[in-house]
């Protein structure tokens, strides 16, 4: 009967309780997006969008195909986004959504679907939940508390 060493059996069991814990989905809710060009006071496209959250890094994506990737970048709320550019999220809605300041445009994303043009839900043809890798949801809806 051959013996199995300690570390390889206790690398074995870590790996056996990695794969319990299974795949976490990314936190996205449906939303509604008001896009204010930079230096508007009027927003010039209203739209159904999603809002994705995974570990501090935000995606944002809009019914016109537009998708907005935000990473963290130091102080809670300070964002890089695709390009290389600064972004930041306000709290400037309060319990009714959030604010992003993108270099060219602000994002004002509200929880509440119901303000769409006719009446449309905030629904993307290819949207999906994304599964991934994390190991406990981030808190719902985001910064809500």
């Amino acid at each position: 009967m051959t013996s199995r060493s300690p570390s390889l059996t206790a690398a074995a069991a870590a790996l056996m309780c990695l794969l319990c814990l299974g795949e976490a989905r990314a936190d996205t809710v449906n939303a509604r997006c008001d896009i204010y060009p930079k230096g508007w006071d009027t927003a010039s496209k209203v739209m159904a969008c999603t809002v994705s959250q995974r570990q501090g890094h935000v995606a944002i994506d809009r019914s016109d195909g537009v998708r907005h990737e935000l990473s963290p970048q130091g102080a809670a709320g300070h964002y890089i986004d695709e390009n290389g550019r600064k972004a930041i999220r306000s709290r400037g809605l309060g319990s009714k959504g959030q604010i992003y300041r993108l270099a060219v445009e602000s994002i004002f994303v509200y929880w509440d679907t119901a303000g769409l043009p006719g009446g449309a839900e905030a629904r993307l043809a290819n949207s999906k939940p994304g599964v991934l890798p994390a190991l406990a949801p981030p808190p719902v809806p985001f910064d809500q508390r």
